[in-house]
């Protein structure tokens, strides 16, 4: 089952995201997560068999993308769709999306490992359009100031994607990287 984790993970991304943001756009905030904890479970469980390290790592990852979210949020850089949880914390279905991408750092997004400068790339232009995206469906509103919203969106993530490869790399190193096509037997 591993040789199809890579893939497997990808497809599973681009599913809960839009399973978060579609469903918060249209008030249906449960969706993403139930969709996600039902994916993170396969993965975890099944696909990748998830090590400790890198469960530590996911959970850290949550709480600096919380975070970050957060500060976002109470700057008044954006504005996500919320049920249940008071402003200005970011809501249920974000920590969904941050523990989707962070679970994808050692299967969809490994080729990320050890290269910062590309890292920084992603961050910095797939987030503002992932943003921008999000708003378009309903799942947040925007500040109107195009610099303030997505240019902070670029800053942040530009600088905290490379972070979190760091970090990944730190914690989750000791379990070696999964076993490419060419590892496995047929």
């Amino acid at each position: 089952m591993e040789k199809y984790a890579k893939p497997l993970n990808y497809l599973f991304f681009q599913a809960g995201w839009f399973a978060c943001v579609w469903g918060a756009g249209q008030g249906m905030v449960w969706l993403g997560p139930v969709f996600v904890t039902i994916v993170m479970a396969f993965q975890a469980g099944i696909l990748t068999k998830m090590s400790q390290r890198e469960v530590v790592f996911i959970l850290l990852a949550v709480v600096v993308g919380l975070s970050l979210d957060t500060g976002m949020i109470l700057a008044g850089v954006y504005t996500p769709v919320r049920k249940l949880v008071p402003w200005p914390f970011a809501p249920v279905w974000i920590v969904a999306l941050w523990v989707l991408f962070t679970a994808s750092f050692r299967l969809s997004l490994q080729q990320l490992h050890g290269r910062p400068l590309l890292a920084c790339l992603l961050g910095a232009v797939a987030a503002p359009l992932s943003y921008a995206a999000g708003g378009r469906m309903g799942a947040a509103s925007m500040h109107p100031s195009f610099l303030k919203s997505y240019g902070t969106f670029g800053i942040v993530w530009g600088l905290a994607v490379p972070a979190l490869f760091a970090l990944s790399s730190a914690l989750v190193e000791a379990d070696g990287p999964l076993p490419t096509s060419a590892d496995e037997s047929p």
